[in-house]
């Protein structure tokens, strides 16, 4: 993971970055099974080595794994929750 990579990620907290980006930051295993079964488009996934094994099989193809400490720095929860995903935000 780039340092590029967790600048863009961090400033995703701002609403008028993810305006601009045209992307949106899902957090934890149930918002990623939520963002799996819709029709939104997933850019990237970002999973802590021991979560790997907690993600159905069709998507941990897609993962890039990450160490714990690159996942504290890019999660806006005070304790990371191991799983984050990168999704475009749709256009009506």
């Amino acid at each position: 993971m780039t340092r590029q990579e967790i600048q863009l990620i961090r400033s995703l907290r701002l609403r008028s970055e993810r305006l601009a980006q045209g992307v949106f930051v899902v957090e934890g295993i149930k918002g990623l099974m939520e963002l799996a079964n819709s029709e939104l488009i997933t850019q990237r996934i970002y999973c802590a080595a021991g979560m790997v094994d907690s993600l159905p099989q069709n998507l941990q193809s897609e993962v890039e794994v990450i160490g714990i400490k690159e996942m504290g720095r890019i999660s806006q929860m005070s304790t990371p929750p191991g799983v984050l995903a990168i999704a475009q935000i749709p256009s009506y």
